[in-house]
């Protein structure tokens, strides 16, 4: 449940990232590419906030409470982000004209893009939980299998990402080619950016707080795992102690 959750989680990441979509969102629907770049350093504060707060949320709800609960805040960002795009025009977002719109579109941009990636930065601690869980079930060692997983679906959902992006394009005529800056703003362009980096990406983090419903691992259940695992290695201490009292007294 976990590593599916995460690769719609990357999905979104890709999607969102993808040059093709920056192509689309900044240089046609807001008519000035060179945002692009500003935006994503603007941004790199506002992430490594989000972030660092992921890890602190973490230490009071745990794991999997920071995870579910900043999937649900990119969810209601990306709604708020959608019905924006709809009424944007080109020029509406201009750094030297900061506009109620542009701020409005630059601060759900930023919780939207921060709070979609930042679960990503808590899966591998995750996945170390499910190690200990099945440790504490069976017994067994299992980190290199649930890296393994891990690594598969994330490769998956790198590679699907601009699978669909082209498909969307597709759809709308483009192909042959991928629209370019000069490429001019049509109503099937507003909907493939629409589609591209609001519908998709809440459809997407959708599905994996839906995952994540079927992942039991919150901090409860890992005081349990711990509690266990530290019963186990107690008994296995006391089995090697009386072998070797045995074996001292033979």
């Amino acid at each position: 449940m976990l590593s599916m959750a995460a690769a719609f989680v990357k999905f979104v990441v890709q999607l969102m990232s993808d040059q093709v979509t920056m192509v689309i969102v900044f240089g046609i629907l807001l008519g000035n590419f060179a945002l692009s770049g500003q935006f994503q350093m603007l941004t790199i504060i506002p992430d490594l906030l989000i972030t660092f707060g992921a890890a602190a949320l973490a230490r009071k709800r745990g794991l999997r409470g920071a995870y579910v609960l900043y999937l649900q805040i990119a969810a209601v960002a990306f709604i708020a982000l959608g019905f924006l795009m709809y009424n944007i025009q080109p020029g509406d977002v201009d750094f030297g004209n900061l506009t109620l719109k542009a701020i409005t579109f630059i601060a759900l941009y930023a919780i939207a893009r921060g709070f979609s990636r930042s679960p990503s930065s808590l899966v591998l601690t995750m996945g170390a939980d499910v190690s200990d869980y099945e440790t504490s079930r069976s017994g067994r060692y299992v980190a290199g299998v649930i890296g393994t997983i891990f690594s598969l679906t994330d490769s998956v959902a790198s590679s699907f990402a601009p699978m669909v992006i082209g498909w969307v394009l597709a759809a709308v005529g483009f192909s042959e080619n991928y629209p370019t800056q000069q490429t001019p703003l049509t109503a099937d362009l507003r909907f493939v950016a629409l589609l591209i980096f609001t519908v998709l990406p809440f459809i997407a983090v959708s599905i994996a707080l839906l995952f994540m419903k079927f992942y039991k691992l919150d901090s409860k259940a890992m005081e349990e795992v711990q509690s266990r695992i530290s019963e186990m290695k107690d008994t296995e201490i006391e089995h090697l102690d009386s072998l070797s009292e045995v074996s001292v007294n033979k």
